[in-house]
């Protein structure tokens, strides 16, 4: 390798190492802002729904829409109103 190779291949090093460099910094100030614009708006995440949550909000969608219950031997009844 000549040295013009040794130097324009520390001149591409150098330029691809900035351009990490830049694109890291945009990612750090995205999720930051992310974050703060979350925080400024007031939302909070939601928290995870545990499985008896989930069965109780379907059981009263599926009653509400006027679903059936149907059990694992194939019968099913009748949801009240």
């Amino acid at each position: 390798m000549t040295p013009a190779e040794v130097v324009a291949c520390i001149i591409s090093y150098n330029e691809r190492y900035k351009a990490g460099v830049k694109e890291k910094i945009t990612i750090a100030y995205i999720t930051a802002s992310k974050k703060l614009l979350d925080e400024v708006d007031g939302e909070e995440r939601r928290k995870e729904m545990t499985a008896e949550e989930m069965f109780t909000t379907i059981r009263t969608l599926n009653k509400a829409l006027g679903g059936k219950v149907v059990r694992k031997n194939g019968s099913s009844k009748e949801l009240d109103g």
